[in-house]
């Protein structure tokens, strides 16, 4: 369970740059000419051109004039300006350009999200459910975030909120509505919101559990292939790895054990560990692959560094190459 919640606050924290990325990083463009309109405007008070004009200056590679962003910037959201608002609440809950506050993003969020920003919605669903930085922890609350945004169709929100119900947080346990979520998550994959390939693998990955652990849902293990297939599709390692045992066994998939092997070293490559340590297994008894005693060692040593109890087990009884 730990592990689980563990993955679940790396994923959200990813989750969080990556909509940081979208949210400051649009071009801006402006002419010397359109500079001056947006610097006279902004100084008689403006938002929309103190807005405009933070972000021509924050680009800057004068530290000087990107300080001047952030001051203009601070001003439009101080006139309630929602995109000011926004954009310095992710500054604030990064840490880039200004010192990182917590507190001070969620003030700023709060309204965005009012007005239905999903992003923002996300961000103060996390802010809620991990507390930190003056914030109190509050589930019910992070619950109630990620709904609005998960109504909407934000993938971000409706992976989280599907989690939610599968182990309880903020919410009563609910498996059956967490499949309902993840279905809905595995649905938007053809109308993807640019760059969150992530999420949708991972709904594939949790609804594929759900369907070969029959949780929430009748076990089929052809279904949960499936969905293992559309997730190793978007390069998921999780996914991989479940394929790649679906195809080792023969389970909800043709037995392959050349696929297997093969799904297995991508994920391997990739980091996981479940499946460098069965990497090693095919390496040592020739399965998919031709027999290689120093491959294994190798991918069975990769294993254990990640805490493989399989992998240590497998190192006593193979003699050293």
């Amino acid at each position: 369970m730990l592990k689980k919640i563990f993955a679940f606050l790396l994923f959200c924290a990813a989750a969080v740059c990556v909509v940081l990325v979208c949210v400051i990083m649009e071009p801006v463009i402006a002419d010397g000419i359109e500079y001056n309109k947006f610097c006279k405007a902004a100084k008689q008070g403006d938002a929309d051109a103190q807005y405009e004009l933070s972000l021509i200056d924050m680009r800057s590679s004068s530290k000087m004039i990107e300080g001047s962003g952030i001051v203009w910037l601070r001003r439009a959201a101080g006139q309630g300006h929602v995109e000011a608002q926004k954009r310095l609440g992710f500054l604030y809950l990064s840490g880039i350009f200004v010192q990182k506050d917590l507190k001070q993003a969620a003030e700023l969020l709060r309204q965005p999200a009012e007005q239905g920003d999903a992003d923002s919605q996300f961000a103060l669903a996390q802010l809620y459910m991990y507390g930190g930085g003056g914030m109190e922890r509050d589930c019910k609350q992070a619950v109630s975030w990620l709904r609005k945004g998960a109504e909407k169709g934000d993938i971000m929100c409706i992976y989280n909120l599907a989690l939610c119900y599968k182990y309880g947080d903020g919410v009563d346990q609910d498996i059956k509505q967490a499949v309902n979520w993840l279905r809905k998550g595995c649905g938007n994959e053809d109308d993807p919101k640019l760059g969150f390939d992530d999420f949708y693998a991972q709904c594939q990955y949790q609804l594929g559990l759900c369907y070969k652990y029959g949780e929430g849902v009748q076990k089929d293990l052809k279904q949960a292939a499936d969905c293992f297939s559309k997730g190793a599709e978007l390069r998921s390692a999780d996914c991989r790895y479940q394929l790649a045992l679906c195809c080792k066994y023969g389970e909800g998939a043709k037995k392959d054990l050349e696929e297997a092997a093969d799904l297995f070293s991508a994920a391997a490559e990739q980091g996981h560990s479940g499946a460098q340590y069965n990497l090693g297994q095919c390496y040592r008894y020739g399965i998919g692959v031709e027999k290689d005693p120093d491959k294994a060692w190798h991918w069975y040593c990769k294993a254990l560094d990640q805490g493989n109890t399989g992998a240590k087990e497998a190192l006593r009884t193979l003699e050293r190459p």
